[in-house]
C-alpha cells in the first residue's frame, strides 16, 4: 500500500507523518518506510513508530543525509529510537560505484543496521 504523508519537495506536517504510520499499521502493512530525519526527539512519532511495530509492522528508516556519526550528541530521528528496538531497522548508504560510505550519509554503528547502495548525480543507480 501506498501513503503519502509529505509533498514532493519532503516538505510536510509531522501530524500527517504520524497519521500515516498508525493509519499504515492499522490496516496491515507488514513494513512502513520512514524516509524522513530531523534532529529533536519527538515522542508522538516515537509512540507512533512503537504503535506500528506492536501491530507486526517492521518500521524502516532513513539516516538522514548530512554525512555526520548519529550519536547521543548527534541524536537523529527517527533513525535514533533504533539502537536495541526489534522491528525497527536503520539504513545508511554506501557508494554504489566504489562501496565505499558516500560523504552525504549519516552512518554510526550503533543505529545503522544496513546500508543500500546510493549516490548523488548522474552516475546514480540505475
Amino acid at each position: 500500500m501506498a501513503i503519502k504523508t509529505q509533498a514532493s519537495d519532503g516538505g510536510g506536517f509531522l501530524s500527517s507523518l504520524v497519521n500515516g504510520i498508525r493509519w499504515a499499521a492499522e490496516h496491515g502493512a507488514d513494513v512502513i518506510n520512514v524516509s524522513i530525519d530531523g534532529r529533536d526527539t519527538n515522542p508522538v512519532l516515537e509512540d507512533a513508530i512503537q504503535y506500528a511495530i506492536a501491530k507486526g509492522a517492521t518500521v524502516v528508516v532513513a539516516a538522514g543525509n548530512e554525512g555526520q556519526e548519529i550519536s547521543s550528541s548527534h541524536f537523529v530521528t527517527p533513525i535514533g529510537y533504533a539502537a536495541g528496538n526489534l522491528g525497527l531497522i536503520g539504513v545508511g548508504a554506501f557508494d554504489a560505484l566504489d562501496f565505499t560510505r558516500p560523504l552525504f550519509s549519516n552512518y554510526s554503528r550503533m543505529y545503522v543496521e544496513i546500508s543500500a547502495p546510493g549516490a548523488v548525480g548522474r552516475e546514480g543507480i540505475l
